[in-house]
């Protein structure tokens, strides 16, 4: 089978998929957490030193050792890109996904609000210079991701790059997971985002992404209002392979926020849909799509953060392993600074209801059983996501 190289903050969601589709995987992210490094081939770090961040130049070194090996067909990329489009358009491998230049068009503020206008798409009041009257505006950036970057505007707030100002509207955060294909699009499934106040690092973060729920259903012109949107945003960008769609929902009214033009955290959600990565790297290549179709029922992810700094044992790294539902485990001896992912958890129910309460008691489990484990400490587990 051909190899494919999956990078990005955390590759283990691609790997996974990569892994379950038959292709030979290669791994670059920056934590090499267990279950990434037990479905790759190899694995390679390339986080920044602070670990809050990918490093282009740990990147491409990873990337040209794989350059002349025939049985490489490329790489995906996943978060911690944003701010790289431009880096993109020329790296040792060819990129298998939406190409550089329309990646940098969606990460232009100016370019992405100006295509809203013209397409006749809703979104939030937005502008590329700090508002007079900061009260009621946020100050984001296209250059990031999680919602790490949002916080609300302040007078001493300037102008850079990828950075916009946006008036704040009420609503459920929410995104659709789609794949964009010359031929058109399928749109996967809505999914309930968990994104409210944290801390990631030193970093307040208000509207930190914490975990999400899906698919949902929606009322039919809320879903129509989408599936036509993202139609038109894959036409004008040349959108390809998996994406997902940003928006808040108030009522039966929608506003448009991003398109993340990557695989995405929700990914998982949607194991059962069909081979994902390898829809991904079919709409990119100009291939037939395989087979996909909408999951029956809803799962749910959420993320355990640490609440002060810790290493990680055998004991604690063994209590994460031997629980099916937990996801990204650190390697026994990693180190983690405060206000950092632990893991994530999963579960699935019949409904979103029944899917929050299960995170909830798993969350709670998992949390009573690390706190009787010597050397670990207190910790901080999010809630269940919440509509």
């Amino acid at each position: 089978m051909a190899t494919l190289i999956v990078a990005g903050l955390s590759a283990r969601i691609m790997a996974e998929a990569a892994s379950q589709d038959g292709w030979d995987v290669v791994a670059l992210d920056a934590f090499g957490d267990t279950d990434t490094r037990r479905c790759a081939a190899a694995w390679h770090a390339i986080g920044q030193p602070d670990g809050m961040g990918v490093s282009p130049e740990r990147t491409r070194r990873a990337l040209a050792q794989f350059a002349a090996d025939a049985e490489v067909i490329g790489w995906v990329a996943g978060s911690g890109f944003e701010g790289l489009s431009r880096w993109l358009a020329d790296t040792p491998l060819p990129l298998i996904g939406t190409p550089p230049a329309a990646l940098q068009r969606l990460r232009d503020p100016l370019c992405w609000f100006t295509a809203l206008q013209d397409l006749a798409l809703p979104c939030p009041d937005s502008r590329m210079q700090p508002p007079a009257q900061p009260r009621g505006w946020l100050c984001k950036s296209l250059h990031a991701c999680g919602g790490s970057h949002v916080r609300p505007a302040s007078e001493q707030d300037t102008p850079a790059p990828g950075r916009y100002w946006q008036r704040w509207h009420p609503g459920q955060a929410m995104s659709t997971l789609f794949v964009a294909h010359a031929a058109g699009t399928v749109c996967l499934g809505h999914n309930l985002q968990d994104s409210r106040p944290g801390q990631l690092g030193e970093a307040p973060c208000p509207w930190l992404y914490q975990g999400a729920i899906g698919p949902v259903s929606l009322p039919t012109s809320v879903d129509h209002a989408l599936r036509h949107a993202i139609q038109a945003l894959t036409h004008h960008f040349g959108l390809r392979g998996l994406c997902s769609l940003d928006f808040l929902l108030d009522g039966e009214s929608i506003r448009l926020l991003e398109v993340n033009a990557r695989p995405t955290a929700t990914w998982p959600l949607y194991a059962e849909a069909g081979p994902l990565m390898s829809a991904h790297v079919a709409a990119s290549l100009a291939q037939p799509l395989p087979a996909l179709q909408t999951p029956p029922t809803p799962s749910g992810l959420t993320t355990l953060f640490t609440s002060r700094p810790l290493q990680i044992t055998t004991a604690v790294h063994d209590a994460l392993l031997q629980r099916p539902w937990v996801h990204d485990i650190p390697e026994p001896g990693t180190r983690l600074t405060a206000h950092m992912p632990l893991c994530t958890l999963s579960a699935q129910g019949s409904h979103p209801a029944e899917v929050r309460a299960r995170l909830s008691a798993r969350r709670d489990t998992l949390q009573r059983h690390l706190a009787t484990l010597p050397s670990t400490g207190p910790f901080h587990v999010s809630p269940a996501p919440h509509a």
